[in-house]
């Protein structure tokens, strides 16, 4: 179904288990296996061996493989579950304490139903993360830019967003959750002076 999985953009460090059944055999898997996305983004798959699977989605991943595999199983039937969800790396600029690199991490809680969960951070999570931003911040124009999955043209596309409507609690939809490798950029409020402040 479309689950939040359905936009999730594989990547290295990424931990899924491949289960392979023939839609009209009895209902034992050809093919159970679990894979680790290498540094380069490739995985090493049973007969197709090196796949490049960075950049795909789950449903993309799934397409392609039903396709490979059907040159060698009539009705190949692929379920894929992502096992263990790499950390999300965050680029965080502009006018917040300490910009750079973030790794963003999700600890599973033992016990919980999800030992597993997909790493969600918002916006906010990443500025806190980062040490907070500085008075001069203009939060109303966050930018905040990601890579595009394939099968929507690649490459990146970017948005703003009003993080002073989220402060308000009037729009919490601003406040959107990170994916690896998007980059924030937190603009200079150019009505700074006219506050009343001088610059320093």
């Amino acid at each position: 179904g479309m689950t939040k999985d359905n936009f999730y953009i594989l990547g290295p460090g990424d931990k899924f288990y491949l289960r392979l059944s023939e839609v009209s055999a009895s209902n034992v898997p050809l093919l159970d296996k679990t894979v680790t996305i290498d540094s380069d983004g490739i995985a090493s798959l049973p007969r197709l061996r090196r796949v490049k699977i960075g950049g795909l989605t789950i449903s993309e991943l799934t397409k392609l493989l039903n396709k490979e595999y059907s040159k060698y199983i009539k009705d190949a039937d692929i379920s894929i579950i992502i096992e263990r969800y790499r950390p999300l790396k965050v680029y965080i600029d502009g006018e917040v304490k300490s910009p750079g690199l973030h790794i963003l991490l999700e600890q599973s809680i033992k016990g919980t139903i999800d030992p597993n969960p997909m790493p969600s951070f918002t916006v906010f999570d990443a500025l806190k993360i980062a040490g907070g931003v500085s008075l001069k911040a203009d939060l109303s124009s966050v930018e905040v830019t990601r890579k595009n999955s394939i099968s929507n043209g690649g490459g990146r596309i970017k948005t703003k967003i009003d993080l002073i409507s989220t402060l308000d609690l009037k729009d919490t939809t601003q406040n959107i959750n990170l994916r690896d490798e998007d980059t924030i950029f937190v603009p200079l409020n150019n009505d700074f002076e006219s506050l009343g402040f001088s610059k320093i």
